[in-house]
């Protein structure tokens, strides 16, 4: 009998700790994946992903955003770049902390230390003091050696690489102002 009891609570404090089984996505550093294409709702965690349809990122956000083309300001302080109408760029800004976040967790006000924790050290790159990226070469499925990020061969890739960039605020203690996942033909061309 206490045997079965010392079980029992093994398998509820197990329950505890993994949320009652419900779906989470792990995420390790200096890793990608997929979900890392996404930002989400802190509040019922649906997600907003790189390659939606405008209407489906419309039904999550349930607002209608600006008539800006290519990009998309929405009043939650969610950004989206749409190529036609697909969405391959996704931006938090000012206004959309404590309502979405990246699915990795990152969100507006975090610190750059805070951001690189969560996406890693080896893939960083900072291209002035205010920023911090990681490039992903979506059709090798590997990061982009920080070394070659500015190089022609990696800037003809345009849709083929996928930026995770963040902002920061030097006026405010260095917070994140802005998180951004798009891809590097929309971030750099606006295409």
């Amino acid at each position: 009998m206490k045997k079965i009891s010392l079980l029992m609570i093994s398998v509820i404090a197990l329950l505890a700790i993994s949320g009652c089984g419900a779906e989470k996505t792990l995420f390790q550093a200096d890793t990608f994946s997929d979900k890392d294409k996404c930002i989400v709702t802190i509040q019922n965690n649906k997600s907003l992903c790189y390659g939606d349809s405008r209407k489906d990122i419309e039904a999550i956000i349930q607002e209608d955003g600006d008539s800006g083309h290519p990009f998309v300001m929405y009043p939650s302080g969610v950004r989206v770049a749409y190529r036609g109408d697909v969405a391959v760029g996704l931006q938090l800004l000012e206004g959309s902390e404590g309502v979405y976040q990246t699915a990795r967790g990152a969100h507006v006000g975090m610190s750059k230390a805070e951001v690189m924790n969560l996406y890693g050290l080896n893939y960083a790159y900072e291209a002035t003091p205010n920023n911090l990226d990681y490039a992903y070469d979506m059709k090798t499925g590997k990061f982009v050696d920080k070394t070659h990020v500015f190089s022609a061969a990696v800037q003809l890739k345009r849709e083929q690489i996928f930026l995770v960039s963040a902002m920061f605020d030097g006026n405010k203690g260095g917070a994140a102002s802005q998180i951004g996942l798009i891809d590097q033909k929309m971030a750099i061309f606006l295409e």
